[in-house]
């Protein structure tokens, strides 16, 4: 009688939150959620121990409140209540119909008194749903894995167990070889079971990138449930994020938000859709709304919500607020780490903020490449860090060979940094392999080929790929032009280069001040005149710039006779760089000269 008074008080509690978080988008759950709360305790202190109480309400803490320590002290009481795990009669083909976060239905739950009268299946359900929690939210491999096993031991054929230590395999333990066996053993077992189904699908999409394969998964789960909202919101991203169909992905997410209005994770990927393929922003955040208005902690739609905010919106504080609050919701959510860093570096200065986030991304997924070669970036440009850098560069190129930007980016350390021009060279070489049209690899490519490699024909062939890859690229158009103008003679190009140079931005002043010196060399007084308008572009871009201050000096008291406006500068250029003996030189030159022409 008490156990059955424990199971009552559980699925009526159960059925409570489940309509508190339904009808979150259009009214306040918490006194539901309170009430549910206390009646979901009351079934857990039930005497004698209800093991299924209890593990449901370990489930809530998880879900609902994220009291994660909590929680683990549940489902170690539950655990316990349920006593060692052996083999029994009651296994079978339905022994593992418990579902995971579902209490079930029938005589399988908590017996009354202890160990012996509870079922094996209710054992099973708490230990696969306690190794869940292990793995998706303390992230203990090892142990998640040790309480798979033990139930697989029990019920070898459990499609729960089965199939969610399928994913432990895949991304905890990064065997997808195993967990292809524990799939197919899993749909041996029961060829209709819709969540082994589309688990598989999912593995087949992103560990095997089988996607046709993947597509009949689904199709076949929603042949056995054509509502399962899971299945629908799985395919749309299948059909939305890889094969490219805008269409027929919009089909497929409005029948899975029609099937579940309040479902949280396929309101956030249709929200996600709307946002990067149809542009439809606002569309998008009333979606993402109503995903975190139906889980509060849905750590996906709040990092997603975030990245709106972030880069669409741009509401830097409140793209703050919503990435803390999906990293409050998972603390190893890495997605959401590293894009906190990013914001924390470039928007707000904070460089000890964002390392620490950085290093927070890596520990929740070491084998990130993006993340890796961004920290290695950071450490380089922002902490001069070459020796870390150069270390985290190599761990995001172990990760992933082919990360181009990672390899572009070493390359750049190893030529301006350690000097190493043939691995830097090498690198290059690297980047150009998996990206032939690389503008900014062709271009620094070429610099170097140009600076140390005295082979003119080869930088002339990389300046010419280089800018035809990219012709809005000014730094590339720019050196090509030095390079055509100074190295070869070839002033005709040379301006050429220049002219596209400016075109593609019209505020460069490198480009600027190397135009004016090209043009200041010409015996021509018209491009005398257009070399002192250079300059003082360039000084418009870069006020302090001594070398620009000198040239430009020297041309107005040479080409104009103008002194005190070539004095002037000068004196600026000592302020700027007192210890200059070029500009020292020039300045004393200068007052020479006024000194024979009779000036003061």
């Amino acid at each position: 009688a008490a156990d059955g008074a424990a199971r009552a008080m559980t699925d009526d509690a159960q059925r409570a939150v489940d309509k508190a978080m339904a009808e979150a988008g259009t009214r306040d759950p918490e006194k539901e959620l309170v009430a549910a709360e206390a009646r979901l305790r009351a079934a857990a202190d039930a005497n004698p121990p209800n093991a299924l109480a209890i593990a449901t309400l370990a489930v809530y803490l998880t879900d609902v409140t994220g009291a994660h320590d909590e929680a683990e002290a549940m489902f170690k009481r539950a655990v316990e209540v349920v006593g060692e795990l052996k083999p029994s009669v009651e296994a079978g083909d339905d022994g593992g119909a418990w579902g995971k976060h579902a209490a079930g239905d029938g005589d399988d739950g908590g017996g009354g008194d202890g160990h012996d009268s509870a079922s094996l299946a209710a054992r099973c359900y708490v230990l696969a749903n306690y190794a869940d929690f292990l793995y998706s939210v303390r992230r203990r491999v090892d142990d998640a894995e040790e309480a798979y096993l033990t139930v697989l031991d029990a019920m070898p054929l459990d499609p729960l167990a089965c199939g969610n230590y399928a994913v432990l395999l895949h991304r905890g333990k990064r065997d997808a070889e195993a967990a292809e066996r524990y799939f197919k053993c899993a749909l041996d077992a029961h060829p209709a079971h819709v969540s082994v189904l589309i688990k598989y699908a999912n593995f087949l999409k992103t560990a095997k990138r089988r996607y046709d394969l993947a597509e009949g998964m689904y199709e076949r789960a929603l042949k056995v449930d054509p509502r399962h909202a899971d299945a629908l919101g799985s395919y749309a991203v299948l059909l939305h994020g890889i094969k490219g169909d805008a269409d027929a992905a919009e089909a497929v997410y409005k029948r899975a938000i029609e099937a579940c209005d309040d479902h949280t994770n396929n309101l956030g990927n249709y929200a996600l859709f709307l946002a990067d393929v149809r542009g439809k922003y606002d569309e998008a955040e009333a979606l993402y709304k109503r995903a975190i208005a139906s889980d509060p902690r849905h750590a996906n739609s709040l990092y997603n919500y975030a990245v709106l905010l972030d880069n669409v919106r741009k509401d830097y504080g409140a793209a703050e607020t919503f990435y803390r609050r999906a990293i409050d919701a998972n603390p190893l959510h890495a997605f959401s780490l590293y894009n906190l860093a990013v914001l924390l570096e470039d928007q707000k200065g904070d460089y000890d903020g964002a390392e620490t986030h950085f290093r927070l991304a890596i520990e929740a997924d070491p084998s990130d490449s993006v993340v890796l070669a961004d920290y290695a970036q950071f450490l380089k440009s922002r902490r001069g860090a070459y020796d870390d850098a150069e270390a985290m560069y190599k761990r995001a190129l172990d990760a992933d060979p082919d990360n181009v930007t990672a390899a572009y980016n070493y390359g750049n350390l190893l030529k301006h940094i350690r000097k190493d021009f043939d691995a830097a060279e090498a690198m290059y070489e690297r980047v150009l392999k998996l990206q032939p049209s690389h503008a900014e690899a062709l271009g620094n490519l070429a610099n170097l080929v140009a600076d140390c490699r005295e082979d003119p024909e080869r930088a002339r062939a990389l300046y010419v790929k280089a800018c035809s890859a990219d012709p809005s690229n000014a730094d590339n158009l720019g050196n090509a032009a030095d390079f055509f103008a100074d190295v070869l003679g070839d002033r005709v190009t040379g301006a050429q280069y220049y002219a596209q140079a400016l075109a593609a931005d019209p505020h460069h002043g490198y480009n600027l001040h190397n135009y004016g010196a090209f043009l200041a060399a010409s015996g021509d007084r018209a491009d005398r005149d257009r070399a002192i308008e250079m300059f003082e572009r360039a000084l418009a871009a870069r006020p302090d710039d001594v070398d620009t201050l000198a040239q430009l000096a020297n041309v107005l008291w040479t080409h104009r006779g103008d002194a005190d406006g070539a004095e002037a500068l000068l004196r600026r250029a000592l302020e700027q760089a007192p210890g200059n003996k070029l500009v020292v030189a020039q300045m004393r030159q200068f007052e020479a000269a006024r000194l024979s022409s009779g000036g003061r």
